[in-house]
């Protein structure tokens, strides 16, 4: 199952906008800093789970692809667009996705590539 999958299996249970939107369009979307706090403030008793799926999401290729999108923003958990991604946090982007690539490629190398 891919971080994003697992991601929303768990954050589901919140049944905050975002989340809702992100599932059924099977995109991500970039979240607003400081949206752990307010989620556990609102649901303290699902304080684990929201964290791992907090970090599955912000592991993923879609979550890194969201923030290196044109004009992207960051979206709080009602889903409202709330701050920019700055040039600093879409360099951080483009250097994560880079090393989950990498890492898919060492890990799961092609076919083609594994016969002798």
């Amino acid at each position: 199952m891919s971080h994003f999958k697992s991601a929303m299996k768990l954050l589901g249970p919140l049944k905050k906008p975002l989340f809702i939107k992100m599932r059924k369009e099977r995109r991500a979307y970039p979240m607003a800093i400081g949206i752990y706090e307010v989620l556990i403030a609102e649901r303290p008793d699902r304080a684990l789970p929201t964290q791992w799926g907090m970090t599955a999401l912000t592991r993923s290729k879609r979550y890194q692809k969201s923030m290196l999108e044109e004009n992207a923003m960051r979206y709080n958990a009602e889903g409202i667009a709330v701050a920019p991604i700055s040039d600093d946090e879409r360099e951080h982007a483009r250097r994560r996705l880079k090393n989950i690539i990498n890492k898919a490629a060492v890990l799961w190398p092609k076919v083609e590539e594994a016969r002798p």
